[in-house]
């Protein structure tokens, strides 16, 4: 019986499995992102997402600053009244400095994107309790579910990628203020980083980190309720810039 419990533990002092579990987690990733690795940028929002990052790299080229709108776009209205600029600012701000081509920008950054998605949901689950191998399971699974392997190789919905990516480090990191009394700023700050990514998966994401909080709350009343108000406050006041002139609109 201790053997059996030993096995299921899956666990070795010097090398655990959990190091060669997330190994074979990239090996996924590796596979679910081929398209990108073979320079087949993703279809339909892809190319939407695409053309606004290169709108704005060739103002940046020819002008030496971002344009605010363009007449193709959004009937002539700014082009982030209505969608976080975010993702497009990191891609077009990489390209440049590292004068790598807006393509192989976008490729890096959504392969990155999904090793920190199943590296995330692996220190998550293992934050949880479940053994190595399970927090394998749950981050393989995350990468190769339908609605996210399908968007790598195909639909190309680039913000919802990068934005779905940074939730379970930010769940794993909002648990911490609640368990330490710390870390609220950088969760803070991760919750913004969401919502100025993609504003609909930052939706999704205040579900999850309103549930965080009333789980933690009903132990820790005055506690939980501090941290989660003084997060939320310094998330909203980081995005601020772009969610008012979005809910004034």
């Amino acid at each position: 019986m201790a053997w059996k419990k030993k096995k299921l533990d899956f666990e070795i002092k010097n090398f655990s499995a959990g190091h060669l579990l997330i190994l074979l987690l990239l090996l996924i990733v590796a596979f679910v992102s081929y398209p990108l690795g073979a320079g087949q940028l993703p279809r339909t929002d892809g190319a939407a997402h695409y053309y606004k990052s290169w709108l704005l790299k060739a103002g940046l080229d020819q002008a030496g600053e971002i344009p605010i709108w363009d007449s193709n776009w959004y009937a002539g209205y700014p082009l982030f009244d209505f969608y976080p600029p975010l993702s497009y600012y990191i891609t077009v701000y990489l390209s440049y400095f590292t004068n790598a081509g807006l393509n192989s920008v976008f490729d890096f950054l959504m392969i990155l994107s999904f090793v920190w998605l199943g590296i995330g949901v692996f220190a998550l689950a293992k934050h949880l309790g479940f053994n190595d191998f399970s927090s394998f399971m749950a981050g393989a699974i995350a990468v190769v579910s339908p609605r996210l392997s399908t968007n790598m190789m195909f639909s190309g919905q680039y913000p919802t990628i990068l934005a779905f990516s940074m939730i379970p480090v930010a769940v794993l990191i909002f648990l911490k203020c609640f368990e330490e009394k710390k870390h609220a700023s950088l969760s803070a700050i991760l919750i913004a980083v969401i919502f100025l990514t993609h504003h609909l998966t930052g939706y999704f994401a205040a579900v999850i980190f309103g549930m965080v909080f009333v789980l933690n709350f009903l132990p820790h009343k005055k506690k939980a309720a501090a941290i989660f108000a003084y997060t939320a406050a310094l998330s909203m006041a980081l995005a601020l810039f772009w969610l008012a002139p979005f809910v004034a609109n």
